[in-house]
């Protein structure tokens, strides 16, 4: 782990195509001739600059030192590179089967496009993104690494926010129940009460898109915020829920939160 709070905002990337193009060629290199597996890593591809982008975007925001932006973009860019490895190798997204963060934290110092990196910079890096998909980050973690994690948390879901919202459609039919249109009350007692639950535990189209506003409990930043409020991410997934009193408090519940 990170032990160290801080890591100086200054640190200088001069060359941050270097790390783009590796990216390009370590991505690359995962292709399959099953449609929907070479869909998943195209996606991938896709989400990782996004998130590489938005976590810039927040660090302008934010007022970060112009010269660390770089460091900011190779996290976002960096941080889902466990997943090619998981699904690859694993045949699996599912992280409870095998962790796609761990797996990254795992892989980041054996990537030459780091060795021009401090051991310092390196450790930073490979605890943000080992932190990035965990449901708690280490209680251990502080100060600006602390920070930068809830960043790239923030980054990533900002990310996923639209992409599910335009996909729900085609999601419906990996759901269990995917027919159904119903929901069980109890999850929104649970983003209420800000109890975590898993995307496992759901089973119509309904009940994922309440996993998927749960991630608005751990949003950190108010920029982040603005974002989800400026786009209506919260109305466009509530899309297709009848109002009514279960509904409305949680309407309520987001007003209040962001």
């Amino acid at each position: 782990m990170c032990k160290e709070d801080r890591i100086g905002m200054c640190v200088v990337i001069d060359d941050l195509n270097k790390y783009k193009v590796f990216f390009d060629e370590f991505t690359g290199g995962f292709k399959s001739n099953d449609e929907f597996k070479q869909s998943f890593y195209d996606q991938k591809i896709k989400h990782s600059y996004d998130v590489a982008k938005i976590i810039v975007k927040l660090g302008v925001k934010m007022n970060f030192n112009s010269k660390f932006l770089n460091f900011l973009f190779i996290i976002g860019l960096y941080h889902d590179i466990g997943r090619f490895k998981q699904f690859a190798e694993f045949n699996t997204a599912n992280d409870k089967e095998i962790d796609h963060g761990n797996i990254a934290a795992e892989m980041i110092p054996e990537l030459d496009v780091f060795n021009s990196l401090s051991k310092k910079y390196i450790e930073t890096i490979r605890f943000i993104i080992k932190e990035h998909n965990k449901s708690e980050i280490d209680n251990e973690c502080k100060g600006e690494i602390l920070k930068l994690c809830n960043m790239l948390r923030d980054a990533d879901k900002l990310s996923l926010f639209p992409y599910f919202i335009a996909n729900f459609d085609n999601i419906r039919q990996y759901c269990k129940e995917p027919l159904s249109n119903s929901y069980s009350s109890k999850f929104i007692n649970k983003i209420i009460n800000k109890e975590k639950f898993y995307v496992a535990e759901t089973k119509t189209i309904k009940e994922f898109k309440l996993y998927i506003l749960s991630w608005m409990n751990d949003i950190a930043f108010d920029v982040s915020k603005d974002v989800i409020r400026d786009n209506a991410y919260i109305q466009k997934i509530l899309y297709g829920f009848e109002i009514n009193e279960n509904i409305l408090q949680l309407e309520q519940h987001f007003k209040d939160l962001i």
